[in-house]
């Protein structure tokens, strides 16, 4: 289906913006909302290409665009459009696992890594359909989240109908691997992902397949490929994409959405204090988001306060309750939001002296960008995100590699540097930071500028 968004105001440059996602632009904090709001402030006319529908309503509203409304063009996902060969997936045992959505998602798991995306040359929708609902000329195409709907088999079927530049905004990893969304120790993409540790017998070479198809793919399209400086020195050494595809950009986070509110119920509900240390963060027990560091970091120094500082010690989670069960013989006071909504978030934020991230392998957190939005300055280890948006006493502290003695050791620094009278500039900076790398005005111009050059390029 395709969302259309009508803009009450004339464009002003009369050029179009193609997104296409698996997921309605609500999803993720607002994600496809942000790009769309974006765009559309710098004159673009968008449409939203996605296949998931509100079941409640034939007609519903994006994540604060409150003047706008979505108009669903195919009233009903239907299951006969993914394709025939996904179809017969479902008689290979342990393959296909069933999810409470209307349709199928194909699963390997193995050694800790799971492919998403096993044939790139049949994908998961059929393209037929897609391009049935791409019927006007657009400027520029880009795709945020990819799996269950599309892949680079059908980016390329999107572009010999458009012919215009196409924008890999990177969520994870697939765009670059031969299957998978996060590969964990695996290094496999720079050797065209020969003999994948994930890879069961019955799929024998299969990624390598895959890999070969997408760089087949990549190379008679104009396409760049976008995320962090983390993320992209593990394209470059895939060698799907040459070092002129692929471009630095941060996430892109709505300023309006994440500005700052005095009015916050979180100070009164739990008798917070202007004085005290509020240490957020994001619990989860995946071992790739690295909790057991920061559950360690804190425990040791927790030890070395004494009783006035430790009274002041407070911690905010969400997500699960791993960090407060770890945490809670301590006697640390711990308030766990749980599975939260995007205002308490917000709330969340702006309360927290500090959001902790200890991620191992992720592509981002985005919780690092919508933080630093915030005004709220973040201590992380140097991977992800955080190599490029924080900055040591700019947008917070960040470690000089992945250990449990540099966490400690950064988590201290910034617990001293939150008692010094330096702390309320920290904020400051932190925002103004934050506007500069990841405002819709920032993100917008950036990628208009990247699809203007590459397509300058391929054309010269």
């Amino acid at each position: 289906m395709i969302f259309l968004y009508k803009n009450k105001d004339s464009y002003m440059n009369n050029k179009r913006i193609l997104v296409i996602s698996s997921y309605s632009p609500s999803y993720s904090g607002g994600l496809g909302s942000d790009i769309i709001n974006a765009f559309q402030n710098e004159k673009y006319e968008v449409d939203y290409l996605s296949i998931e529908l509100d079941k409640r309503r034939k007609e519903v509203k994006a994540t604060n665009i409150d003047r706008l409304k979505v108009q669903i063009r195919n009233i009903a996902f239907k299951q006969k459009h993914l394709s025939k060969f996904y179809h017969k997936l479902s008689s290979i045992k342990n393959y296909i696992k069933f999810m409470k959505r209307p349709y199928l998602r194909p699963i390997i798991t193995n050694s800790g890594i799971s492919i998403h995306y096993p044939f790139e040359d049949t994908p998961p929708f059929e393209i037929k359909k897609i391009l049935e609902e791409i019927n006007k000329p657009y400027d520029i195409v880009i795709t945020l989240f990819w799996h269950l709907y599309i892949n680079s088999t059908t980016l390329k079927a999107i572009y010999d109908k458009l012919k215009c530049p196409v924008l890999i905004y990177a969520i994870d990893m697939a765009p670059f691997t031969g299957g998978c969304f996060y590969f964990n120790d695996c290094r496999n993409f720079s050797k065209e992902c020969i003999n994948c540790p994930a890879e069961p017998k019955y799929m024998k070479l299969q990624c390598h397949k895959n890999y070969l198809i997408k760089k087949h793919n990549y190379s008679n399209m104009t396409c760049a490929f976008l995320s962090n400086s983390w993320v992209n020195q593990f394209a470059l050494k895939s060698n799907l994409f040459d070092k002129n595809q692929i471009k630095k950009i941060g996430f892109i986070v709505d300023e309006d959405k994440y500005r700052i509110d005095n009015n916050i119920e979180l100070i009164n509900i739990y008798n917070l204090q202007h004085n005290d240390l509020i240490l957020l963060m994001r619990s989860s027990d995946a071992p790739r988001k690295g909790c057991d560091y920061i559950v360690n970091s804190i425990s040791r120094l927790y030890y070395t306060l004494n009783s006035d500082e430790r009274n002041k010690f407070k911690i905010i989670t969400v997500g699960d309750d791993y960090i407060q069960n770890k945490l809670s013989p301590l006697g640390i006071t711990i308030i766990n939001l749980g599975k939260v909504s995007f205002n308490k978030l917000i709330e969340a934020y702006h309360v927290s002296s500090f959001f902790l991230s200890a991620s191992i392998d992720d592509a981002g957190p985005s919780m690092i960008n919508q933080s630093i939005m915030c005004g709220t300055p973040v201590v992380s280890f140097n991977t992800g995100c955080a190599i490029d948006v924080v900055i040591n006493e700019t947008s917070g502290f960040i470690t000089n590699d992945i250990s449990e003695e540099e966490f400690l050791k950064t988590l201290t620094n910034a617990y001293y540097y939150f008692k010094s009278c330096n702390y309320k500039l920290l904020r400051e900076k932190t925002k103004i930071f934050g506007l500069s790398t990841s405002s819709k005005k920032a993100i917008a111009r950036k990628m208009i500028e990247i699809a203007e050059n590459i397509s300058k390029r391929d054309h010269d």
